[in-house]
C-alpha cells in the first residue's frame, strides 16, 4: 500500500482525517492545492471548483467528495485535502436515485462544472464537452473558460 500523499488511492495510510467542513475556506484551498501540487490536471480541477465558487461551500459535498489528512504516514508533510473524484462520479452518475443522502444535487450548471473538474481530473463523463458547456451562464462559463486557458497556456504545468 502506497503512502505517498499524492497517491489519491491511499487514504488508509492516514492517520488525523479532519471533517472538511469543520476547515476554514482560505485552509481547505491552500490544503487542496497541496494536495494536487505537481499534477497539473488535478491542479486545474481544484482551480475549477475553487473559483466556481459553489462546491466547497457544501457540507454534503466536503463531507463526501473531500479527505482531509492533518498527517501521513512516513511523510513530513503539511496538512492536506484531496478531492476523492470516484466518489464525485459516483454522486452525480446519471439515472442514480436521489433519495436524501444518496447523491449530490444542483442546478445543470453545477453539476456540468463538477462533471468538467471530474474530467479534468481523469474521469470520463458520458457527457459530450459541448453538453457539458451548454447549461453554463455567462459567469459560470467564464470561470470554466479561464482554467482551460490555464490548460492551454501551460501554468498549470508548474
Amino acid at each position: 500500500m502506497s503512502t505517498n500523499p499524492h497517491d489519491h488511492t491511499a487514504t488508509s495510510s492516514l492517520l488525523d482525517v479532519t471533517d472538511p467542513a469543520g476547515v476554514s475556506l482560505d485552509d481547505l484551498h491552500a490544503m487542496l492545492r497541496s494536495g494536487v501540487r505537481g499534477v497539473p490536471a488535478e491542479e486545474l480541477a481544484v482551480e475549477l471548483l475553487i473559483n466556481h465558487d459553489h462546491w466547497l461551500y457544501r457540507r454534503d459535498f466536503l463531507t463526501r467528495c473531500v479527505v482531509i489528512a492533518d498527517r501521513w504516514l512516513d511523510w513530513d508533510v503539511p496538512p492536506m485535502a484531496v478531492i476523492d473524484w470516484n466518489a464525485v462520479v459516483e454522486a452525480i452518475a446519471p439515472g442514480r436515485s436521489l433519495q436524501p443522502g444518496e447523491g449530490l444535487t444542483g442546478s445543470s450548471s453545477e453539476i456540468a462544472v463538477l462533471t468538467v473538474a471530474a474530467g479534468l481530473a481523469g474521469k470520463p463523463s458520458p457527457h459530450s464537452l459541448r453538453e457539458l458547456l451548454a447549461p453554463l451562464d455567462s459567469t459560470t462559463g467564464r470561470v470554466v473558460r479561464e482554467v482551460f486557458e490555464l490548460a492551454i497556456s501551460g501554468e498549470a504545468k508548474r
